[in-house]
């Protein structure tokens, strides 16, 4: 089931009003995630949802292999991740620090 935009405004908004919200159960974690998605891809800010505004995400900003590629908020300034990132994709992309399991 997908959710429309105003569907995902409507439940990002009621969790931000609840403020003794405990942790989400799984079917809610399902929807939080739906309705991140789906309120970032119509180009608005998640974060603000919260507020209940419908704030405008700035210009797709290009990602390297340090930093995602993604939008960032013209009014509360967090960064969204979004669109392709072939950058954290690749296989080229060595891993050689003491985290590596093959040291």
């Amino acid at each position: 089931m997908s959710m429309t935009l105003d569907q995902a405004f409507a439940f990002t908004a009621k969790q931000g009003e609840s403020e003794d919200r405990g942790p989400l159960d799984i079917a809610q974690r399902v929807e939080w995630k739906e309705a991140e998605k789906t309120i970032v891809d119509a180009g608005f800010c998640f974060y603000c949802s919260f507020d209940g505004r419908r704030e405008r995400l700035g210009e797709q900003q290009p990602g390297n292999q340090e930093e995602y590629a993604g939008r960032e908020c013209t009014c509360c300034e967090e960064f969204a991740v979004c669109g392709d990132q072939p950058e954290y994709e690749t296989a080229d992309y060595e891993c050689v620090s003491d985290a590596d399991p093959g040291l």
